[in-house]
């Protein structure tokens, strides 16, 4: 859109094209609005001087918004009714209406924020309370227009009639696959699977032919940031991280975004659930199970606060090689906030009414009761037995993520019962001594040792490919995986692992209607998912990587008819 063309639709504010006047003040003022005072005598005349003068402000005092606002002022002369002017009288307040004329809205809200934060920056009082409100609106606003555009696919709608998945092979996981299978469920749980012969579908129910194809339950992505990031250049869409370095309290499912354009995109391929986590810190917060189906984050929360994630400290080098050496500090940090969270405990069982909640010790009681694990990143020998030892001696339940040299220390593991996030199939030795496979091998060897485990994408595809979590399933089965424990791995064993199996990762009567249908094999990358549920809910299958598919097959198909 040109500089010409852009209008602002309301009777009583409009924006003038070109650039600043000569002779006009740094562009961090608007000393040269004046002329564009209303005329001598008008009854909006002293309000408009009292206003001019407040608005006369430096912009760069005003924060983040100040070097944004000073290049669209540069550009534009505004003219007519001031921010006190505009809150006047019903007539005044039609006019806001019109701002949200959409071919206008952005430098609607542009202009809305600079007359609106001068105002306010200059004239503290209780008249100024009233447009504070209208401030936060306007700011809130803008900042979806900032943000990247939201999906369009549109979330499905509750379960309203049962639903039979006829025909296929229905491949359960915590059982042997069913030929000619049924998958009967209504209001969004399963009712029934079993063979065709045992499985007696209601009259009302829709039938759904699945002939040839395969139905198993959703995938599941054990380690993401999905909804948290979406390009991770622009901070303003990166909320993976929060300040400091101790945030128990930190829940990862508030700040997911529902209309992440990765999502779409990541269950397209069938993955239906994820493990989302910050990352900062060293506690960096509470990871939470999310479905990928949903208008809200309380709609795709499944489980909010699933696992405490720590980032493990480094190991001191005298430990490695078997010398003695004291634990680092952020050990030690993390001892004494465990021993706090314990005595805060002890103290509101005293006396509830005179010990003062603690939001970050209050957030580490489910820890504490092991109702909740600590999910530890660590991947060499040493971290992983220093973190096991810590868990032990502290009599917490503990995940660890990544596992790289988990088979090294398969007596341990197993002793305690720690389970392993495999952080990827597609990665690379850590060291020159290493196999060139021991990547793509861990799954098989941590099967044969017998370590519970489940396998995820996560630290090599990350989030925006985490799309790609059944193929590094399948390079483990390349290495010597078996393939049912390698399906199981990517759908029971993580539900298992994370608290949610009684719910998701299987198909058995009574769990969530959580499920897919797919042409072939899941592991191969030739098959595709063509339906999907959550919940009951009918997935929308469209992505932005199907929109562009479908732009450019028609590009060339026009292309080849003009040739």
């Amino acid at each position: 859109m040109s500089e010409q063309s852009l209008r602002i639709k309301s009777p009583h504010l409009k924006l003038a094209a070109g650039r600043k006047p000569s002779g006009s003040s740094s562009p961090g003022h608007l000393s040269d609005i004046s002329r564009h005072a209303p005329a001598s005598g008008s009854p909006f005349r002293a309000s408009w001087t009292k206003t001019h003068s407040l608005m006369d402000y430096p912009l760069r005092s005003i924060g983040t918004f100040g070097p944004t606002m000073e290049r669209v002022r540069s550009n534009f002369a505004f003219d007519g009714m001031t921010a006190v002017q505009r809150r006047r009288g019903s007539k005044e307040r039609k006019g806001f209406a019109n701002l949200c004329d959409f071919a206008s809205l952005r430098c609607n809200v542009w202009l809305m924020i600079s007359r609106s934060t001068d105002w306010c920056f200059g004239h503290i009082s209780m008249k100024s309370i009233r447009i504070l409100p209208l401030f936060c609106f306007v700011i809130a606003l803008f900042s979806g227009v900032a943000h990247t555009d939201a999906s369009d696919e549109i979330p499905g709608v509750p379960q309203t009639q049962p639903i039979a998945l006829t025909g296929g092979t229905v491949f359960p996981i915590s059982q042997p696959p069913i030929e000619n299978g049924v998958v009967l469920f209504d209001k969004g749980r399963i009712v029934a699977v079993g063979t065709a012969e045992s499985v007696e579908i209601p009259v009302e129910a829709k039938q759904v032919d699945c002939n040839g194809k395969h139905v198993y339950p959703g995938l599941f992505e054990a380690h993401s940031q999905l909804g948290l990031t979406e390009v991770s250049a622009v901070r303003a869409s990166d909320d993976r991280s929060e300040v400091g370095s101790l945030n128990p309290n930190v829940k990862a499912h508030v700040s997911v975004n529902p209309d992440s354009e990765l999502i779409p995109v990541t269950r397209v391929n069938g993955v239906l659930l994820a493990l989302t986590e910050p990352s900062s810190g060293l506690i960096a917060g509470q990871a939470a199970v999310l479905q990928l189906d949903g208008w809200t984050c309380e709609d795709l929360t499944l489980k909010p606060g699933a696992a405490m994630v720590v980032n493990w400290p480094s190991v001191p080098k005298e430990l490695e090689k078997g010398q003695t050496a004291t634990e680092s500090d952020a050990v030690a940090r993390l001892r004494k906030l465990l021993g706090e969270a314990r005595a805060y405990t002890e103290a509101r069982k005293q006396s509830p009414e005179t010990q003062p909640t603690d939001l970050r010790l209050e957030a580490l009681q489910p820890v504490l009761s092991r109702k909740v694990p600590l999910l530890v990143h660590a991947d060499s020998l040493a971290v992983i037995q220093s973190a096991v030892s810590f868990a032990v001696e502290q009599k917490l339940r503990l995940i660890i993520h990544g596992g790289y040299d988990a088979p090294l220390c398969a007596e341990l593991l197993k002793k305690h019962d720690v389970p392993v996030i495999i952080g990827a199939a597609y990665r690379l030795p850590r060291r020159r001594s290493d196999d060139f496979d021991a990547g793509y091998s861990l799954a098989s060897r941590l099967h044969e040792a017998g370590i519970r485990f489940c396998i995820s994408g996560g630290e090599t595809s990350r989030t925006w490919n985490a799309r790609n979590l059944p193929y590094h399933a399948a390079v483990s089965v390349a290495y010597g995986l078996p393939h049912d424990i390698a399906l199981r791995a990517i759908t029971l064993s993580p539900a298992e692992i994370l608290g949610v199996s009684k719910r998701v990762g299987s198909l058995e009567p009574g769990k969530d209607a959580t499920l897919i249908v797919t042409t072939g094999d899941p592991l191969e990358t030739a098959s595709n998912v063509t339906a999907a549920w959550v919940q009951g809910r009918t997935v929308d299958l469209s992505s932005r990587h199907v929109q562009l598919y479908r732009k450019y097959r028609k590009k060339y198909e026009q292309l080849r008819e003009s040739k």
